[in-house]
């Protein structure tokens, strides 16, 4: 490396004293200086080098044309385009090298021929499948550079949420390559720059074609024409010649040939000087690729550790801790310097302490991977379940450097193991839960009891066994065949008899195994003791010879009880699986209860109908899948009760109601063209208290309903509605708590600031005709001073009238008591009077005022007073907040049917959460309520004018940059509706 850097350092003393030798200074002659303001960072058209000076392929074009016109170039050099556009503005400046030409920059500048053509497209990430014309309609993130061509485009995405940064190289690296947003608009050119340079090309794409074709200029001075027809008639001899396509070459990153013959004869010459240099220079540039290398490898690896969502650690041979990840202390609640070495051992639970100390002495000792789940007791008591794994570090000799290892937060699924365990110890069955890979994770007490009078043990059927290889080795491949099944999801369930003969007795039981709906594969196994019905069926056997005709009574009656004794079977697992269903959907546990009724009363179709608040309808509310299937004909979604067919009529009579001869029954409608035959139909009503809330209905079983299949259809379906009722009650309660404290606070905030608005003008009328009452009666009446304080009492009466007429308006819009006069308005005309009511208040403050409007006349409906008073709302507002800078108002039209009006300044902001509540009564939020009167009610008389009128009302906002607010207003559609509008006017 210093023999690298020796060389190096000779090589610069040489050229050096090459240039010094070369060079001729220039004519002394004084030129003219022209000043260029550009930013510090904008690749490849501008940028600084290593002494700070300008460069890139801006600069290098206009230092070109300079030379030509013969004038001088002074740079200025701003940190952000705000500031370069500010420079132009204020005159600072005098031209722009190479910017894009936009109508909204001809405010302050004008354009010379155009230098050089770019696009500006839409980037994602290399292995995104997103279109953006094909896709513009998705809920993405796009992301605009502030004040660039590309946010010009956004009326593109609708949809999409628009995310500004501050310059390309944020909008690149911390948001579209950081997952931020899913893609970003700016010029192509710029982008590829950046990412060449980062190495990181490979790593986004262009989505689409280019989104808009743009021209780049040098933007003069509007006061100076004769310096933009200078530039002009230069560019016109520059750009034809070769230097300009050298120079495009050079900045844009067109190949050139290298082996020219000047090089081939240089290298000739000093080959072996070059190859010893090569030589130095590979081995330089090797080490340094393999640093960068090793560097970027490091920061990803530190990215990945710091947003890992586990926490991770490193340790020496002996267990003491060395480093630990910033998720490891937020688990344990303990900073990394009270960690380390054998500090981690206090954040263990006492109770887990010495297990966890053991098993993790025992694998160091062995030289293996250490697994543990336990606590971690945080400082303020707290704990946090994990489950905690390490590997042994090896070098390449296979010896053992330390121990890396992760925590996982495991505290949810604990507590939902707690409760589930709470839930099985309460049913009255045998119960196990197994894994997919047949291991127990969870028994019941029952389950436990049963084990023991069995002959077993917890340690040998208790969690933490494989009942798959204890089947095995019993040689019960019927069941171990079984349980795959379900497991597999081949089978919906799996129900088994079979003997367990104890030392006191013999027994049989009922195994039935049905899955886990929580996408694990894990099952659910039960044992029900039927040695009763065995023993019968035994003694039945033994006097089958004698009792020939009795036993075959009999056999039908234990058949048949066997028959409910199944069906009772698999609607208590039916109804444990739609108890344990508390976290799912309302749609997901209907469409489970409805296909769990079906298949429990053996029928082939099913629906359900809930009763509209008033018992004058009924609304669909799902079929099952095979009445969709079988089903073609169109089927409204509602019925009034007073024309729906037999099928409602459980509904009229708050009874079960059963048609084992559905196409036999005269006095009923027919069915529709497609719709799937009827042969049976039940339908009972679903009751809450003494009140009918829906009707479920089955159909097309191959036997005769009967009263017992209507039992268990209605007290399967109570239960669907006692849980969702249960979930519909917890998200009213929800809901309601959250409404009635912003209620609260809103009432609080208003009454406070209201008494304040009140009390201040009435406090200043008192006082005012108190002092003129005071000098009156001591005869010091000053005419001027009593005009003065008249005048300053009519202000504030002015103030109070206008608070109260806030209120009033207010009032009378949500009351439904405001009358609309439409009208034909010519924004162009309406922002004109605007401005020259609004000029004195905007001079007062000392801010600039722009407002800008269409040449195409841009004509809406809507009531001119009201629009009026919405735009004195928003620009009063505007100018209001906004103690320096501008306040500009602008439309244009939106679409085929809205024009916008956007009212924005350069005041204080909205901070982003309280943007969504400035709308509300009686909101002034932030800054906005601290240091300025008002009601808090102009934006919410706005919005809801704007609404009524048609439109919609809007506000975007940064914080220290400004706000603007932008509404809508329907277009004027036809000539029909410019006469009727104007008939009405006169009228």
């Amino acid at each position: 490396m210093v023999c690298v850097q020796g060389g190096k350092l000779k090589m610069k003393i040489w050229l050096s004293l090459w240039l010094a030798l070369i060079c001729v200074p220039a004519a002394a002659g004084q030129k003219k200086i022209i000043r260029a303001v550009v930013p510090d960072s904008f690749p490849p058209h501008y940028s600084l080098d290593r002494n700070g000076a300008p460069t890139g392929f801006a600069v290098d074009v206009m230092d070109r044309v300079a030379a030509i016109a013969g004038v001088r170039v002074r740079y200025i050099v701003k940190s952000s385009w705000d500031e370069v556009f500010d420079a132009m503005e204020n005159g600072d400046a005098d031209v722009i090298p190479n910017l894009g030409i936009t109508p909204g920059r001809e405010v302050f500048c004008r354009f010379s021929k155009p230098v050089e053509t770019f696009h500006i497209s839409m980037f994602v990430r290399a292995g995104s499948l997103w279109q953006y014309d094909r896709d513009k309609k998705a809920k993405d993130k796009v992301g605009v550079v502030r004040r660039n061509a590309g946010s010009s485009l956004l009326d593109r995405f609708p949809q999409a949420e628009i995310i500004v940064f501050e310059d390309p190289e944020h909008a690149l690296f911390q948001g579209l390559l950081a997952g931020r947003v899913d893609a970003i608009v700016y010029p192509e050119p710029v982008i590829r720059h950046i990412a060449l340079k980062a190495g990181l090309l490979d790593r986004i794409r262009v989505a689409g074609p280019p989104l808009l074709e743009i021209k780049r200029a040098i933007a003069v001075c509007r006061n100076n024409p004769g310096l933009l027809a200078e530039v002009n008639r230069v560019l016109e001899i520059f750009l034809k010649s070769p230097e300009y396509k050298t120079l495009y070459v050079k900045w844009h990153g067109a190949p050139a040939h290298f082996w020219t013959s000047g090089r081939v004869a240089q290298i000739m010459g000093a080959g072996v000087f070059f190859v010893t240099i090569v030589m130095f220079l590979w081995r330089y540039y090797s080490i340094r690729s393999l640093n960068l290398t090793l560097r970027k490898t490091t920061r990803r690896y530190r990215t990945l550790v710091r947003l890992s969502p586990v926490g991770i650690f490193r340790s020496d041979t002996k267990g003491d801790i060395l480093w630990v990840n910033e998720k490891w202390q937020v688990f344990s609640g303990m900073p990394q310097a009270g960690a380390l070495g054998r500090g981690w051992e206090a954040s263990v639970h006492p109770k887990d302490r010495k297990t966890v100390l053991g098993s993790w002495q025992r694998a160091l000792e062995e030289d293996r991977t250490f697994e543990s789940d336990f606590r971690f007791l945080r400082p303020e008591g707290g704990t946090t379940w994990v489950t905690a794994r390490a590997v042994p570090e090896k070098d390449g000799q296979g010896k053992t450097l330390g121990y890396i290892g992760t925590v996982t937060d495991i505290t949810r699924r604990k507590r939902f193991e707690r409760a589930l365990q709470g839930v099985l110890d309460a049913l009255p069955l045998n119960i196990a839960v197994l894994d997919k890979a047949g291991w127990i994770t969870a028994t019941n007490s029952r389950w436990d009891a049963f084990s023991g009078e069995n002959g077993g043990s917890f340690e040998h059927t208790g969690p933490g066994i494989n009942y798959f290889e204890a089947c095995r080795r019993a040689g019960d491949d019927i069941v171990l065949n079984g349980l795959k099944a379900v497991r597999d999801r081949t089978a919906d369930i799996f129900i088994w008899e079979y003997p367990c003969d104890s030392d006191s007795d013999n027994r049989w039981y009922l195994l039935w195994v049905i899955p886990l709906e929580d996408g694990s594969g894990g099952i659910v196994v039960s044992h029900m003791d039927i040695t009763k019905r065995k023993l019968a069926e035994n003694e039945l056997e033994k006097h089958r010879q004698d009792l020939a005709a009795q036993v075959r009574e009999r056999t039908y009656s234990l058949e048949a009880a066997n028959k409910e004794l199944m069906m009772n079977e698999e609607r208590l697992a039916a109804l444990l699986q739609l108890s344990l269903m508390v976290d799912k959907t309302e749609k997901e546990i209907v469409d489970f209860a409805l296909k769990e009724a079906v298949r429990l009363t053996r029928s082939e179709i099913g629906y359900l109908h809930f009763v509209n608040p008033d018992k004058k309808a009924l609304t669909l509310f799902t079929w099952t899948e095979k009445t969709f299937e079988t089903c073609k004909a169109k089927n409204a979604s509602h019925h009034p009760v007073s024309d729906a067919g037999i099928w409602a009529d459980s509904l009229r009579t708050g009874k079960p109601v059963i048609h084992n001869d559905y196409p036999g029954i005269a006095d009923k409608d027919g069915l529709p063209d497609g719709h799937f035959p009827v042969h049976r139909h039940m339908s009972v009503p679903v009751m809450d208290a003494n009140t009918t809330v829906a009707v479920a209905g089955v159909g097309n079983k191959e036997a005769a309903y009967v009263d017992s299949d209507a039992n268990r259809l209605m007290l399967f379906m109570s239960t669907m509605w006692s849980i969702l009722q249960r979930q519909r009650m917890e998200d009213n309660l929800q809901q309601a708590r959250v409404m009635a404290e912003e209620a609260s606070r809103a009432k609080s905030e208003f009454l406070s600031h209201m008494s304040h608005e009140l009390r201040t003008p009435l406090n200043g009328i008192y006082g005012f005709f108190q002092l003129i009452a005071t000098k009156m009666d001591r005869g010091k009446a000053d005419p001027e001073k009593l005009r003065a304080m008249v005048d300053q009492g009519i202000a504030s009466s002015r103030h109070l009238i206008a608070i109260v007429n806030d209120l009033l308006d207010l009032s009378r819009i949500e009351a439904g008591r405001i009358d609309f006069d439409f009208v034909i308005c010519d924004l162009a005309e309406v922002l004109d009077q605007m401005r020259s009511r609004m000029d004195s208040l905007v001079d007062q403050k000392g801010l600039g005022f722009i407002v800008e409007c269409p040449r195409a006349c841009v004509q809406v409906r809507a009531d001119r007073k009201y629009l009026d008073q919405v735009l004195f709302n928003l620009v009063g507002n505007a100018i209001k907040f906004t103690d320096q800078g501008r306040v500009s108002v602008y439309c244009r039209k939106l679409n085929d049917r809205l024009a916008e009006v956007v009212v924005a300044d350069t005041g204080c902001g909205i901070a982003p959460g309280n943007l969504i509540k400035i709308f509300d009564r009686f909101e002034m939020v932030g800054s906005r309520h601290r240091s300025q009167e008002g009601t808090g009610l102009g934006l919410a008389i706005s919005k809801k004018l704007v609404e009524l009128m048609g439109g919609t009302i809007h506000a975007r906002s940064k914080p220290g940059k400004g706000s603007s607010f932008h509404f809508t207003l329907p277009l004027v559609q036809s000539v029909k509706e410019v006469e009727d509008a104007q008939s009405n006017d006169r009228g």
